[in-house]
């Protein structure tokens, strides 16, 4: 749940919810303010492909469960918590082959990630 200040605006409050400040505060503290972008900038372009070859009709459960995997880590370590999430669980269903499931867990994907790449450009532009 985002706690929302009394002076934040929904469009704030949504951009929390899809990419969490306080992990990137910390990387800032860690890695410094030029890393975090430039590891932003590269999660941006490599999610959104990862994402695009998850949502492909020509792909087998195995491989959409390892791409998720993949994409789960990549999430969860910059703070895009709520696609990490849709991540672990379209994983999660193709391990247990719950295939009757995925395409409703393929469309949370895509909104996930539709929303932290927004999240990710207003961080960028300094909006964040």
């Amino acid at each position: 749940m985002v706690e929302a200040s009394p002076n934040s605006t929904v469009r704030e409050q949504t951009r929390r919810a899809w990419l969490d400040a306080a992990t990137l505060d910390e990387l800032r503290e860690e890695i410094g303010d030029a890393t975090v972008e430039a590891m932003l900038v590269s999660f941006e372009a490599e999610a959104a492909r990862r994402v695009q070859a998850l949502l492909g009709t020509e792909i087998s459960s195995a491989d959409l469960g390892r791409g998720a995997h993949a994409l789960k880590g990549m999430a969860l370590s910059v703070g895009a918590f709520a696609l990490g999430d849709a991540a672990h669980l379209l994983e999660r269903a193709c391990g247990n082959a719950e295939h009757a499931g995925l395409d409703a867990l393929r469309a949370d994907l895509a909104l996930c990630s539709k929303g932290t790449g927004v999240a990710v450009r207003a961080w960028l532009a300094g909006d964040g």
